[in-house]
C-alpha cells in the first residue's frame, strides 16, 4: 500500500485525500504493529526455551527417575546428561520449525483465498464494439466515475468524488 501511496502522491494531493490516506496508513500501520509484537513475543519465547529447555529436561528426566523408585548413580547421571546434550539441538530447532511451519501455513491460505476469488465478468464493465471512429483510441460514452469513502452514510462527505454523465474521445 505504502508504495502505491508514494507512486500516486501527486494525485493525492491534488484531490487533498491526506486526511483519509493517512487514517489508512495508520490503520495498517497499527494492525503490522500488533503482529510484530506478538512475532516478537515468539521469538522470546523459542530463545528461552532454546536457554531453558536442556536443563529443565535433566531436571524432569531425574525427578520422574527418582520418584519410579530407581536408584540415581554416577554412571546413569552422566550417561543420561550424554543423551540430553546430544538431543539438544534437534529440540532447540524445534520452536523454529514450528514457527516456520506456522508462517507458511499463513502463506498458504492467503495463496488459497487469492485463488478462490471470483473471475471478473469483464462483459459487466466493457463493451466489445468498433470504435465511431477509427483514429480513437479511447473512447467513454455516459460514463459515471465515483470515490465515496466507505465509512460514511447518507450525506455527501469531504474528499468525495463523481464523474457522471462523462463522455471522452482520445485520438492516437
Amino acid at each position: 500500500m505504502m508504495t502505491e501511496i508514494l507512486f500516486g502522491i501527486r494525485v493525492i494531493k491534488f484531490y487533498t485525500w491526506e486526511k483519509h490516506f493517512t487514517k489508512k496508513v495508520a490503520e495498517f500501520r497499527e494492525k503490522e504493529l500488533r503482529r510484530l509484537k506478538v512475532i516478537k513475543y515468539l521469538d522470546a519465547i523459542c530463545v528461552y526455551m532454546w536457554a531453558a529447555l536442556p536443563v529443565v529436561i535433566s531436571i524432569l528426566t531425574f525427578v520422574t527417575y527418582a520418584l519410579l523408585g530407581h536408584q540415581l548413580t554416577a554412571a546413569k547421571v552422566f550417561t543420561a546428561l550424554a543423551l540430553v546434550g546430544m538431543l539438544i539441538q534437534p529440540l532447540n530447532n524445534f520452536p523454529w520449525v514450528l514457527n516456520g511451519i506456522l508462517q507458511a501455513k499463513v502463506s498458504l491460505d492467503r495463496i488459497q483465498r487469492f485463488l478462490q476469488l471470483s473471475d471478473q465478468d469483464l462483459s459487466t464493465y466493457y463493451m466489445a464494439r468498433e470504435p465511431e471512429d477509427p483514429d480513437s483510441a479511447v473512447e467513454l460514452h455516459d460514463a459515471s466515475f465515483s470515490w465515496i469513502p466507505e465509512e460514511t452514510t447518507g450525506t455527501r462527505p469531504e474528499g468525495s468524488l463523481e464523474l457522471l454523465n462523462l463522455n471522452l474521445m482520445l485520438k492516437q
